[in-house]
C-alpha cells in the first residue's frame, strides 16, 4: 500500500509541474508567436473598424483595376465572404471590347492583395498555399 501511494504522490507532483510550467509560459512574453498573432489581430481589428464594406469592395474594384490594366470605373467586385483574414467574390469588367466576369481570392493584412482571380476553377494550389479555410475553397478538398 505505501509503494502506491507513493506512485501516486510522484504521479500527482509531475502533474502539478506541467501545470505550474503551462500557466506560467501562457501568462508570460516569453512567446513570440503570441505577441505576433495579437498585433496581427489588432491590424484585422483596426482594419475592419477602419473600412466599412463598401469601403473594402472599393480596394477590390481598386486592386483589380491594377491586375486588369483598365480604369476603375470599369471594374465592379462584389464579396461573397469574408473572414478576419480573406475574402472571396465575383468581379465583373465591362470594356468597349469585351465584358468579362469571373471569381476572385484575396488576403486581407491592412489592405486587401489579390493572390487569384479568373473564370475557371481557381488554382488551388495557390489558395492552398496562402491558408485559405476549407469553407472557402470546398472544390480544393
Amino acid at each position: 500500500m505505501n509503494k502506491n501511494k507513493k506512485i501516486l504522490f510522484i504521479f500527482s507532483f509531475f502533474i502539478f509541474l506541467i501545470l505550474i510550467i503551462w500557466v506560467f509560459l501562457e501568462n508570460s512574453n516569453f512567446s513570440i508567436n503570441k505577441n505576433s498573432f495579437l498585433e496581427e489581430k489588432k491590424i484585422q481589428e483596426d482594419f475592419f473598424s477602419e473600412n466599412n464594406f463598401e469601403d473594402r469592395e472599393n480596394m477590390i474594384n481598386q486592386e483589380l483595376s491594377k491586375v486588369f490594366n483598365i480604369d476603375r470605373t470599369k471594374v465592379s467586385a462584389l464579396i461573397a465572404q469574408e473572414s478576419d483574414k480573406y475574402v472571396v467574390g465575383l468581379y465583373f469588367v465591362n470594356t468597349e471590347e469585351e465584358a468579362l466576369s469571373g471569381k476572385f481570392f484575396g488576403i486581407i493584412n491592412n489592405s486587401i492583395e489579390i493572390v487569384w482571380h479568373g473564370s475557371k476553377k481557381p488554382d488551388c494550389e495557390v489558395l492552398l498555399k496562402n491558408n485559405f479555410p476549407q469553407e472557402m475553397i470546398p472544390d480544393c478538398f
